[in-house]
């Protein structure tokens, strides 16, 4: 690192150690090693007392403790971030304001995955440059007027569009800024502590998901899987478990692995079962925290039937058990008790409606999967008659309400089962304000394939099940 990449002075948090500076920037690696905040290079840090002054006839006198909100702003006058520029400063603003919203369904949940990832930013320049990347592709789709009709790949972000912006380009510069570090930060065997990275890695998924959702995210997957398996897990188990700056680290990370994974594999062949990666949690306890704390917001008693079908192989007769199972506890599910059982989630008509929707796309999905296996179980699943009863669940959704903004698979997964035009017209009207709500690359191409498949399946009569289109096309999508 050349001099003019380093700050001109030791960071606070040196000083008070009294240890020498290594005066990287954004943050101080000695810091981040030792597992200490770096206060940063510029004005010295005020230093909290708890109470009104430090010293006199006000010494230990407080204040009333009043509610704030969650501001960013706060985080950004932590001398940390004191050496960003203007522009990157207000794109790690703009995540907090708007980007860390679309991550969790309710705000009022007392946990949000993405807006706890940011505290590892002055420990990460890899997740840094990754969290400002998101923000600027976000801004630009969302400011931009793309067309929804057009389908977009993960190539063409910045050279085939026919507005560019300095967004585009602010969100590409900065990925690959972010790839750099990171691959410098997992080499680097002094770096004891891979929380930043991890999140960053989770977060380049979310990125090529709002680029394209197509191929991409599948290889961000992999190769944290790998690296995990391969580099942390020793590690792990000789210490006993990761190095984690908070507490819940591993949880946030296990929740947003396991919906891409479970979620992901579903049009890829040959699928990825899903093993927990950072936690040794049982599968359904991961996916009841998927549940209340993702975006995603499936039941978890029906992701869980996801993660099942994708690891029962089709020829093996000692699988028939499993299938029945599946069949059995998709039968079971009851739409109606799971709308009430949760009292500290509202919207309970809005839940049912949900539940509704998904517990039939995933009749589908299993329908579509199962299709060249001939046993009884999977038979009555699902009847192509109960489709418009699903479209009107999906429906009285409304766009306002934050289970709309998790239909995106099952939308997808509904709509190619339609078959007539009051049905698609529906789906797209449905797809549509998808868009408006999350103006991602994948919602985009969602439509984009649903209109493929209707192409294909009326001209070949529906003979064969449209998830074999998807794997012929041999596309890995993620509509999430």
């Amino acid at each position: 690192m050349s001099e003019g990449d380093k700050a001109s002075v030791s960071c606070w948090t040196c000083r008070r150690r009294r240890v020498k500076c290594d005066r990287r920037l954004p943050a101080c690696q000695k810091c981040y090693k030792a597992a200490q905040p770096c206060q940063g290079y510029t004005e010295k840090p005020l230093r909290w007392v708890n109470s009104v002054a430090s010293r006199g006839k006000l010494m230990g006198k407080t204040i009333p403790n009043i509610p704030q909100s969650q501001s960013i702003a706060r985080v950004l006058i932590d001398p940390v971030f004191q050496d960003l520029s203007p522009a990157k400063r207000g794109y790690i603003s703009y995540f907090d304001q708007h980007c860390s919203a679309e991550s969790t369904l309710f705000q009022s949940m007392p946990t949000n995955p993405f807006k706890e990832f940011m505290r590892l930013i002055p420990a990460s320049a890899g997740l840094l440059y990754t969290i400002i990347s998101v923000a600027a592709l976000h801004k630009a789709q969302r400011h931009g007027s793309l067309d929804l009709e057009t389908p977009v790949r993960s190539t063409e972000l910045t050279l085939t569009t026919s507005l560019p912006s300095p967004e585009f380009y602010d969100a590409l510069v900065n990925k690959q800024q972010a790839l750099y570090h990171l691959r410098k930060e997992f080499q680097d065997p002094n770096v004891s502590n891979h929380d930043g990275p991890i999140a960053s890695i989770l977060m380049f998924v979310w990125l090529e998901l709002m680029d394209s959702g197509r191929d991409s995210w599948k290889y961000h997957l992999t190769a944290l899987r790998r690296i995990v398996q391969a580099t942390l897990v020793p590690t792990m188990d000789q210490t006993g478990g990761f190095t984690s700056t908070f507490w819940s680290s591993c949880q946030y990370f296990e929740m947003i692995f396991a919906t891409y994974e479970i979620l992901g594999s579903t049009f890829v062949k040959p699928s990825q079962p899903y093993q927990p990666l950072f936690t040794t949690m049982s599968i359904m306890d991961i996916l009841k925290l998927c549940e209340h704390q993702t975006w995603v917001g499936c039941p978890a008693e029906l992701l869980y039937l996801i993660s099942l079908v994708n690891t029962v192989p089709e020829s093996d007769e000692q699988s028939l058990s499993l299938k029945s199972h599946i069949a059995g506890q998709l039968q079971s599910f009851s739409p109606h008790r799971w709308s009430i059982a949760d009292t500290k989630v509202p919207r309970m008509i809005e839940r049912y409606h949900f539940a509704c929707v998904y517990k039939e796309a995933i009749a589908i999905y299993v329908s579509q999967v199962t299709a060249r296996w001939t046993e009884e179980p999977f038979s009555n699943l699902y009847t192509r008659d109960s489709l418009d009863s699903t479209i009107q669940h999906m429906s009285s959704i409304s766009t306002d309400d934050p289970f709309f903004k998790a239909l995106v698979w099952p939308a997808f997964v509904i709509g190619a089962e339609a078959r007539n035009e009051s049905q698609r017209k529906a789906v797209l009207e449905v797809t549509g304000h998808l868009w408006t709500a999350w103006r991602a690359g994948n919602v985009r191409n969602a439509v984009h394939v649903l209109k493929q498949i209707w192409a294909r399946g009326d001209k070949e009569e529906w003979s064969t099940p449209w998830i074999e289109y998807l794997y012929e096309w041999g596309e890995d999508w993620m509509f999430v």
